[in-house]
């Protein structure tokens, strides 16, 4: 799939309970089989060419809470679904690019990268 339909695919992913507190974000760039990242402060290293979305559900709340990551394959339309409590760490330079932000999500709980 291409970067507009994995933002599509995280979109979707959103759950209508959250919309308004969530906040979603897709990597600036594809991981490419071998990168690692860290998701829920374990390491994760990536099996295919992906982009990846994250999505914090309660943006705003402190420490650990509902989020979500949605791993985009780039070869085909498969899309994998994971739950976090923890924010990613990307690794390198990779940072994440706001793709929505719910209503009630205050200016200070959106990532910067």
């Amino acid at each position: 799939m291409n970067v507009d339909q994995a933002r599509a695919a995280i979109l979707a992913a959103v759950p209508r309970s959250f919309e308004r507190t969530a906040a979603a974000y897709i990597a600036d760039r594809c991981f490419a089989p071998g990168d690692i990242l860290s998701l829920d402060r374990q390491p994760f290293t990536v099996d295919r060419e992906i982009h990846f979305g994250f999505i914090d559900l309660e943006a705003g709340r402190n420490w650990g809470h509902a989020c979500k990551c949605v791993l985009c394959n780039c070869a085909d339309d498969g899309i994998e679904i994971r739950p976090l409590s923890f924010p990613p760490e990307l690794g390198g330079d990779r940072r994440l690019v706001v793709i929505v932000v719910g209503d009630d999500v205050p200016d200070w709980a959106i990532l910067n990268g």
